[in-house]
C-alpha cells in the first residue's frame, strides 16, 4: 500500500528497480534507524511532559497564570503533536535524500 510518493532527483535516471533497491537500503541503514529511535524517544518524552503539565494544571489550577485552564493546555498539546508528525516525516525524507546522494556519489 502506498501512502505517498516523493521524488529524489538524483536517482531519476535509474530504472525503477534500481531506485527502489537504493531507497530500501537507505531506509534500512544504521543512520536512519538511529534517527527513528531518537525521534521516537524525544517525541514521547515531550508528549509525556505535556501530559504531566495538563495533570498539574488540573490539580493546581490557581497556580498557572500563563495558561488559565487545562483545556487550553490540552489543545496546545494536541497542536504540538499534530505539528511533530509532519515535521518528523519531513526530516525522514530529508535524511533519505541525503543518504541516497551519499550512496550514488563515488
Amino acid at each position: 500500500m502506498k501512502f505517498f510518493e516523493f521524488q529524489i532527483p538524483s536517482i531519476q535516471h535509474l530504472t525503477p528497480t534500481e531506485r527502489e533497491e537504493i531507497v530500501k537500503q537507505c531506509i534500512e541503514s544504521d543512520e536512519m534507524l538511529r534517527f527513528k529511535k531518537v525521534a521516537n524517544q524525544v517525541s514521547c518524552v515531550i508528549l509525556w511532559l505535556c501530559s504531566v503539565g495538563v495533570i498539574l494544571s488540573v490539580i493546581f489550577k490557581s497556580c498557572w497564570s500563563i495558561i488559565p485552564d487545562p483545556q487550553t493546555l490540552f489543545i496546545l498539546m494536541c497542536i504540538f503533536w499534530m505539528a511533530t508528525v509532519p515535521l518528523k516525516l519531513a526530516v525522514e525524507i530529508w535524511i533519505i535524500k541525503t543518504l541516497v546522494k551519499k550512496k550514488i556519489s563515488p
